[in-house]
């Protein structure tokens, strides 16, 4: 669904002379009376003073487009739970797309002549849903957690027998008790293992935490699929009867650790590829490369990095500061972000886009940008 809606959005650009994005932070909590009104009131005003350069006939497109924001805000839009609303549209009104997130983004206008895409793609990222279960011999709850938001769902119980000492030859009916209380187990951690498949489409959950006591969690996952099972993400010690609160706490961080790992593991093998002269490159001039021969497979940026560059109309080359194409020999033009420039082209590529937020110094070490390969020249 990320790259989909990514994807749309840069292939629509490519029919606009300019894109309107904008980030409007809308949160009930921080707005409760609609004052993000006066925030949107003065984005425009601050653009409207940006575009007096443009041709007369852009200035009417852009301005027809702000009264339509404007409108759209003001009469139309009814709040629900969102905390910011992404909105995407061009000066010649083929495009306007509006993504609602549960994430708060800084509220923020700019035009260019693509959509300003790193705020959505770290939202989208960090919005993914996930399933907690907690679940014991007798009872299992099902939780839905989405960014800093856990909510108990629905639970279930089993019937399970006691166990009891029973009479009996050499404890024979003591051992058929515990098979018949084994049997019942095994039942309801069948049941549960077939509802929380059910939950998981439901809610369209990417990744499960499962809590617990570690034998109970390892019995339950050996009724999962492998497919079920490789969402599986965390085991956490949590008892079916702990609050929301704890549940909230501990399946965050456990989803938060996952994150660090993953981002981890993708900036060192990015490394290890680039110094191998593998699969991997790093730094400006061979991400811009292997942009320009479709290699890439994956990029990683550094959260907030921008900086200004030339960009070859005619084929899409970038660099840094080189006037005259040297693939084509067209003349550059100027770009006012060529890392933007750079995940926007590998999106159209089908690439994965990660923007490393839990480990700026590793890809800092990289000049800021680095990526796996599809294949090598």
């Amino acid at each position: 669904m990320q790259k989909n809606v990514l994807t749309k959005l840069i292939r629509s650009s490519l029919k606009s002379t300019y894109i309107i994005s904008l980030y409007l932070e809308v949160d009930g909590k921080k707005y409760p009376n609609d004052e993000y009104l006066i925030v949107l009131k003065e984005l425009l005003k601050e653009v409207k003073q940006s575009i007096q350069t443009y041709s007369d006939e852009q200035k009417k497109n852009l301005l027809d487009n702000f009264d339509a924001i404007w409108n759209h805000f003001q009469l139309n839009y009814e709040r629900a739970q969102e905390k910011t609303i992404a909105l995407f549209c061009s000066a010649n009104k083929r495009l306007w797309e509006l993504i609602p997130l549960s994430i708060q983004l800084r509220s923020s206008l700019v035009i260019r002549e693509y959509p300003y895409l790193r705020p959505l793609i770290q939202a989208l990222h960090l919005q993914k849903k996930f399933g907690t279960l907690l679940i014991d011999r007798t009872k299992a709850v099902f939780c839905l957690s989405s960014n800093d938001d856990t909510k108990a769902v629905t639970s279930l119980s089993t019937e399970v027998p006691q166990k009891v000492k029973a009479a009996g030859y050499k404890g024979y009916a003591e051992k058929k008790m515990e098979r018949h209380i084994e049997d019942h187990v095994q039942r309801h951690f069948k049941n549960v293992a077939e509802k929380l498949i059910q939950f998981c489409n439901k809610n369209e959950c990417d990744h499960l935490i499962l809590g617990g006591e570690k034998r109970n969690i390892e019995d339950f996952t050996s009724y999962l699929s492998e497919i079920w099972k490789s969402k599986v993400i965390a085991g956490i010690f949590l008892n079916v009867e702990s609050d929301i609160k704890e549940i909230s706490q501990k399946a965050h961080a456990a989803l938060q650790k996952f994150y660090s790992e993953k981002e981890i593991v993708l900036l060192e093998k990015i490394k290890q590829e680039a110094l191998a002269k593998g699969l991997g490159t790093y730094g400006l001039e061979g991400v811009f490369e292997a942009i320009r021969h479709k290699q890439v497979s994956s990029l990683a940026v550094k959260q907030n990095f921008s900086l200004p560059g030339k960009k070859c109309k005619n084929c899409n080359w970038l660099h840094i500061n080189i006037t005259t194409c040297q693939v084509c020999g067209s003349k550059m033009v100027d770009a006012p972000d060529i890392i933007e420039e750079a995940i926007n082209e590998s999106l159209l590529q089908n690439s994965d886009v990660y923007v490393v937020a839990y480990h700026p110094s590793m890809i800092a070490e990289m000049e800021g940008i680095g990526a796996l390969l599809r294949f090598q020249i």
